[in-house]
């Protein structure tokens, strides 16, 4: 299974409601969340999918800590629409990155399934998570932020069969129509 970490380094500037927006203050919790993930978590096979296009050295030395302990670490990015996110939130721009990631890994492309994961959450019980999940299963978790009657998913995590993302999820109007 594969580790898919999504992220923005640099949103857009009509995001008033993002709590963080300088760009070298998240791609260092980007960069600490990669790291912790390449260290401590159980895969063998990480991907990091952005969509502001943020060109950085530290991919480099990302992709050499995977290699020295026997991890492969792949780096994407690619500009984003500004106008989804303006539109539908920054949850829609998360499912422009997986799609995208799907579409342009090379590691993905040879994945049956993969766990996404915001970047900039650190999941320290992942391995736990992942042992007690079953292979060819999707996992979701109740979004319990919302409104408690109302039927959602937390997007922040979850693990799912690349085919069905595929064929059920992949763009923005799949994704909302299937989950409400």
């Amino acid at each position: 299974m594969v580790l898919l970490i999504t992220g923005c380094i640099n949103p857009i500037k009509k995001q008033e409601w993002l709590q963080i927006s300088n760009d070298k203050v998240r791609l260092q919790q980007y960069i600490d969340s990669i790291k912790y993930y390449i260290k401590y978590s159980c895969f063998d096979e990480i991907v990091f999918c952005e969509n502001s296009n943020y060109q950085c050295d530290e991919r480099y030395e990302l992709e050499k800590l995977a290699g020295s302990i026997g991890k492969k670490f792949e780096w994407l990015s690619f500009s984003g629409s500004c106008e989804i996110v303006e539109l539908w939130g920054k949850g829609a721009g998360e499912d422009e990155i997986v799609s995208f990631a799907i579409k342009n890994s090379a590691t993905l492309k040879q994945a049956d399934c993969f766990a996404k994961v915001t970047g900039r959450l650190i999941l320290k019980n992942i391995n736990s998570i992942v042992k007690k999940c079953k292979k060819n299963n999707n996992y979701f978790i109740r979004d319990v932020y919302r409104d408690k009657n109302r039927f959602g998913v937390d997007t922040r995590f979850y693990i799912i069969e690349k085919s069905f993302f595929e064929n059920n999820l992949i763009g923005i109007v799949n994704f909302y129509v299937y989950f409400l």
